[in-house]
Parts: structure tokens; sequence; C-alpha cells
């Protein structure tokens, strides 16, 4: 019989096309010019932040009249699709530069990513070289990944389109495209929290309650394992994933002698090829006669697709529990639980040890 075996948690944290035009018309092109210089200034460029102010700047290249100024937001750049998180419709028309007063918004196809701009009086001149700015307010901005669904960092970048018209939207005077950045700041929350006696998960029943920081084995009898389980959930945006680990800091030690429990040693059990619990089959005190070994429910760790029931060897050796390829920005969960067992040989005493997770995130 031994009395208390009681663990410590702590948290450680390319078409080349010709084409021969031949004609004996005279024809001529027109083609808009860039704005130069052209640039945009945003108050906050944190993903999915609210209320943020969008404020293009350009300068024309072209005198003529102008009738309509489009602002087109979209994933790509000349691209018309908008970034799905960007929350267009509560903007208005802020404060200008460079334009007179009858300038109204138009927001009938802000879904679409477009916001126009339109003159009262019908078409206004306005000379090259003028500089102008528009400040667009109440703006949502994207999500990471909103434009760039492949992007393995924190930051994405999205477009604008600006072009004005010197008529309702067809004829173009000048058009230019920009890009702007948005980032979010790297987070990561591990939570482990308790289970209860009776609940079962993987097929395995606990004996006895946890709490976030102890795993209490209470008095164990001779051949009789006790199981103790814990809830990890992971919450990251970590674009690369993570990976948790736990072992222990040393062997699971007596207070009173130098007797140890030893890694789950069933045939064939190792952590990548996991076995069904058995009772410890050690002939001499302290060499497999008290055993602790560990059941994980997440089916994506190496050795692990299987897992119903199955344990592996805990150890001082760092044995990964749970992992993600990619971010998990609404938590996963995964169920950890503990086997400790005895047989006749094992010193009674009281065992104590520290078991440490390990969180490495990847960004």
């Amino acid at each position: 019989m031994v009395p208390n075996a009681f663990i410590r948690i702590r948290k450680i944290s390319s078409l080349l096309l010709a084409v021969i035009f031949a004609t004996s018309l005279p024809f001529s092109t027109v083609q808009a010019a860039d704005f130069s210089p052209f640039g945009i200034s945003i108050s906050d460029t944190t993903a999915k932040q609210t209320g943020v102010t969008y404020t293009p700047n350009f300068t024309t290249a072209t005198t003529s009249l102008v009738q309509e100024i489009d602002f087109d937001f979209s994933t790509t750049s000349g691209g018309s699709t908008r970034p799905a998180g960007m929350g267009l419709s509560g903007t208005s028309l802020g404060a200008t530069t460079g334009l007179d007063n009858a300038w109204v918004m138009d927001l009938t196809h802000y879904s679409t990513g477009l916001i126009k701009l339109t003159h009262t009086g019908g078409a206004t001149s306005i000379p090259s070289g003028t500089a102008i700015t528009v400040a667009l307010p109440n703006i949502t901005n994207p999500a990471i990944r909103d434009c760039d669904a492949g992007s393995t960092t924190l930051t994405d970048t999205c477009y604008l389109r600006v072009t004005t018209y010197s008529d309702l939207g067809s004829t173009t005077v000048d058009s230019s495209n920009i890009g702007f950045t948005l980032s979010e700041d790297p987070y990561m929350v591990f939570k482990v929290e308790a289970v209860s006696s009776g609940t079962t998960t993987d097929g395995i029943t606990s004996t006895l309650s946890s709490t976030p920081t102890t795993i209490d084995g209470g008095t164990l009898l001779q051949d009789t394992p006790q199981y103790l389980t814990q809830k990890i959930t992971v919450t990251t945006n970590a674009p690369n994933g993570y990976s948790v680990y736990a072992y222990l800091e040393n062997p699971l030690t007596s207070d009173n002698s130098s007797s140890i429990f030893s890694p789950f040693g069933a045939t064939n059990a190792t952590w990548s090829t996991p076995q069904l619990w058995t009772d410890p089959t050690g002939s001499v005190a302290n060499s497999n006669s008290g055993w602790i070994g560990a059941n994980i429910s997440d089916t994506g760790v190496t050795g692990w697709s299987t897992t119903s029931q199955l344990f592996g060897p805990i150890s001082t050796t760092p044995r990964e529990i749970t992992n993600s390829a990619g971010a998990q920005p609404t938590g996963k969960v995964t169920y950890i639980t503990y086997g400790l067992e005895v047989n006749k040989l094992q010193p009674s005493d009281r065992y104590t040890g520290i078991i440490n997770y390990r969180v490495e995130a990847r960004y």
C-alpha cells in the first residue's frame, strides 16, 4: 500500500502572346495617368479594429473635369473583391483638402468594397498637381488572411484603388493602386482545468478528481490503477500552430527513501506506440513495480491516431501531448489522463513529483 501519490503541476510555458493589329484607319488611345504621389494614412492598422479612419492622399496627374471619385478596397491590387472582414457600411465623408464642398458620398456599393464621391454640381475642373486628401472614418479593418489567405505571418496586405472620372464612373481621368498592411499582436492562452471523478474520456473513466494544479493519486492499493484527467485548452493566433509537451521534472520519488515510480512499461509501450494499461510487471522493488503513464485524446500526435484506452510512458523526457498545424483562435481542447499503479513490491511511502507542461508556439 502506497499512501498519497501526489503530483504538483507547473505550467511552463510563368505564355508569351504576340498579337499583330493591321488597320488602315488612324486611331488614338487614352490612358489614365497615375497619381503622384499617392499614399494612405490609417489611424489604426490592427486587424479587425473598429472605428478606424482611412485617409487616402493623392495628387492629380491630369487637368480635367471630374465628376466622380471612386475608392475601391480589394484583396488584390486592381481587384474587385472586398476583404471579407472589412466593414464599410458605417463610414461617412470626413474632412477633405483639395476639394470643394459640393462632394457627397455614395455608399450604394459598399458591400463590394466600393465607396463613391460625386459632385452635386456636375463635372468640376480640377487642375493637375492638386493635392487631395479624403478622410473616411468609422471603418472596420479586415482580419489577417482576409486578403492573403496563404499568409504565414501575423500581417496581411490589402489594397485600395482610387480613380477619378470625368463623368459618373465611365471615363477615367487618373487612377492608382496602393497596398496597406495590417497586423495582429501574437497571443496564446494555455488553460488547464480540473476533471471530476467518474468522467469518461477516450474510454477511460477517472477514478479520482484532479485540480488545475494537482494530480493526487490518494492511497494506491496494489494492482489497482487510479486514473486522473485534466482538460487542456490552447487558444492562439500562431500562424504555424504549436506543440505542448508534458514531462516529469524528476522521477516520482518517495519522501523518506530513494524509491521511485517507473514510466509505464507494458510490452511494446512507447510514446509513439501506446498500449492498453496493464499491472506493473516488475519483480524487484523500484523497477517497474510502480508505474506512471498517460493517455491523450489528440489523434494528431504521432503514434496516437487511435487513442482509446491506450497509454504511453511519462518520464523526464518531454512527450508531445497535443499540437496544431495552424492557428486556433477559438481554442482546441485535449484531455490527458494520468494512470498510476503499484504492485506488492513497491515500497510504501508518500511519493511526490512535478509535471511540467511546455508550450511552444510557432510564429
